[in-house]
């Protein structure tokens, strides 16, 4: 008798645990059945939040793939630090054009001073691609001709410069001080950049703008201006500049140099103040040097937010 009691019981035990297991089964079937956005078992076995990390583009991400970069060669830096912030093919010589006026003003500066006056000639005025509106026989001080210089990248008053201290030794002064400043690979051969013989790098480039900003920080000044006037020695007569960079004016815009001749095609050095710090922008060999500066600087700021 007790072992059949057992036996009922056992088999009621049983039952009610198959019953009971149905059940379950059946109202997690059902539920699952009307859910409206059915989801995998497999998905079911994830019991913690999966978190995908997307690391920081390295420094050496591809600025030209991501921005369209036309330049053969370019930089981004900050001054005073030696480390740059980007570089591209910074090693490449290339023809600078017109930023050589910027080693011409530094010779003009340390060896003529910027009190000295200058009668132009007739063979200052006979440079190609002027438009600073100097005549043969006016007399501008050697500041003045830097203004022009920077303003509207004359030719005429770099031609000028290194004709008043006697040609030879003016191009020789030039390459002694790029060899002072370290700029290892830059060759000069005249003041004004019109041969493609004046070559440097944006890394030899990045020297020579430190080299200005420590020792004459006040050079690039007028470059930032919209408008600069010089003043002719001899009759008074007032000149306007109208500046041929388009950075000039915006709030900040340290100061700059542009650079422009068919072989080289557009060159372009730029200082712009962001967050207390003078970043520092070199393009050689742009289709669109501004463009392509502005993409560079807007990278830059992104950066080092």
């Amino acid at each position: 008798m007790k072992i059949e009691i057992l036996a009922f019981l056992a088999a009621t035990l049983l039952l009610f645990v198959t019953f009971s297991s149905h059940t379950q089964e059946n109202l997690v079937k059902e539920n699952y059945d009307n859910l409206d956005n059915k989801i995998s078992f497999a998905s079911l076995a994830v019991t913690a939040p999966l978190y995908l990390t997307v690391p920081e583009l390295p420094i050496v991400d591809s600025i030209n793939e991501l921005y369209q970069i036309d330049a053969k060669s370019f930089k981004i830096g900050i001054l005073g630090h030696d480390s740059s912030v980007y570089n591209f093919e910074d090693t490449i010589r290339w023809p600078i054009a017109s930023l050589t006026k910027l080693l011409t003003a530094v010779v003009a500066i340390e060896k003529l001073g910027l009190d000295k006056i200058i009668q132009l000639t007739q063979e200052d005025i006979l440079m190609e691609g002027d438009t600073s509106n100097l005549k043969p026989g006016e007399l501008f001080s050697v500041h003045d001709l830097i203004v022009a210089m920077l303003t509207v990248s004359s030719n005429d008053a770099a031609y000028a410069l290194a004709r008043s201290y006697n040609y030879g030794n003016f191009i020789e002064a030039m390459r002694d001080k790029a060899f002072a400043i370290g700029m290892a690979n830059s060759f000069f051969i005249d003041p004004t950049g019109l041969s493609t013989i004046n070559q440097s790098t944006s890394r030899d480039l990045e020297k020579l703008a430190n080299y200005i900003f420590d020792k004459y920080p006040n050079l690039l000044a007028t470059s930032r201006n919209k408008e600069n006037f010089i003043i002719e020695n001899g009759s008074g007569r007032i000149i306007k500049l109208s500046n041929i960079n388009k950075f000039a004016g915006d709030f900040d815009f340290v100061g700059g140099k542009t650079g422009y001749i068919e072989e080289a095609r557009g060159n372009l050095l730029s200082i712009f103040n962001w967050q207390s710090q003078n970043i520092l922008i070199i393009v050689l060999g742009s289709n669109d040097r501004f463009l392509d500066t502005s993409k560079l600087y807007n990278w830059t700021k992104n950066r080092l937010k």
